[in-house]
């Protein structure tokens, strides 16, 4: 499970910070269900978790306990080479993170793979963006995760915020250059706004090795989110030898 803002509460997370450099709490009501952060269910659904927060959720005092905020990894499988990486700052800190996997075929075989939750901006300086011929900020941070990821069995997923339109928003045509083998079963819209038309602003990407292929689609309960979840089929390569000229197999 790649997942994007997601808290963390408890002492670990830090009382004192500057004046003015916090932003609101984000706090979702869930019917019939009591919060809990992502260490809670971490441990009641006993997965492997790698969380890496980007900012706080709120001021000091602003909830029951303290809280950040970020993106996080939730897996049946351990996790490995654990990366977390800070984007270019456009008007809030974003922090991808990334971990790798085995797991085995159907057949048996082994095979890994390095997944990333990652979340863009969803703010800009529309002066700055407009005056710049397109989408800045976002540009700006796809490029950064594209350039830093590196491997040749790579998913990238999460919300890219690209909820502008025509030729201004290019994040996603950025990284699906670097990351072109997924398959998309279903581009509908993911987010669910209320004064606006929804719009498509999750994405899988990936690079994988020849033969593998990942396809994704939508599924359309958001599951208390404003956000539809996306979820992908992941096929690793079939195995081969090499089997001399002239020989029978």
């Amino acid at each position: 499970l790649a997942l994007q803002e997601v808290h963390r509460g408890g002492a670990s997370v830090p009382t004192e910070v500057p004046d003015g450099v916090c932003p609101d709490r984000i706090e979702a009501a869930l019917p019939g269900r009591a919060r809990a952060d992502i260490f809670e269910i971490a441990r009641e659904l006993r997965l492997w978790l790698f969380y890496a927060p980007s900012m706080r959720n709120g001021p000091p005092g602003s909830g029951a306990t303290e809280e950040d905020r970020g993106n996080a990894l939730l897996c049946t499988r351990a996790l490995n080479d654990l990366v977390a990486m800070e984007l270019p700052l456009e008007a809030m800190r974003r922090v991808p993170m990334g971990a790798t996997f085995t797991a085995q075929t159907n057949d048996g075989d082994a095979w890994s793979v390095n997944v990333w939750s990652v979340h863009l901006d969803n703010k800009a300086s529309f002066a700055r963006n407009l005056g710049s011929g397109g989408m800045v900020g976002r540009m700006q941070q796809a490029r950064a995760l594209a350039d830093s990821v590196s491997g040749a069995s790579v998913v990238l997923a999460g919300d890219f915020n690209t909820w502008a339109v025509g030729p201004i928003e290019r994040a996603v045509e950025i990284v699906e250059e670097r990351f072109p083998d997924a398959i998309c079963t279903d581009d509908g819209p993911t987010m669910i706004f209320t004064a606006l038309p929804d719009r498509r602003v999750d994405y899988m990407f990936a690079r994988l090795v020849p033969g593998a292929r990942l396809r994704y689609g939508r599924l359309l309960d958001p599951r208390g989110s404003d956000h539809r979840p996306l979820l992908g089929w992941l096929v690793p390569a079939p195995i081969t030898s090499a089997t001399p000229s002239g020989a029978k197999r």
